[in-house]
Order: structure tokens, then sequence, then C-alpha cells
């Protein structure tokens, strides 16, 4: 259960992560 809890926080936070990359990449391109 700890486990699970763990990797959907960094799930959550790759997203984030992700969102911002991509949110950047519509600014530059």
């Amino acid at each position: 259960m700890l486990a699970v809890t763990i990797l959907e926080k960094q799930y959550d936070s790759i997203k984030e992560i992700i969102v911002r990359f991509q949110k950047y990449g519509l600014k530059y391109n």
C-alpha cells in the first residue's frame, strides 16, 4: 500500500514536469 502511494506521488510530479515542458515548448515553437 505504501509503495503504491509513493509511486502515485512520483507519477503526479512527473506529469507536472511533462505539462511544464509542453507549455514551454508551446511558448518557444
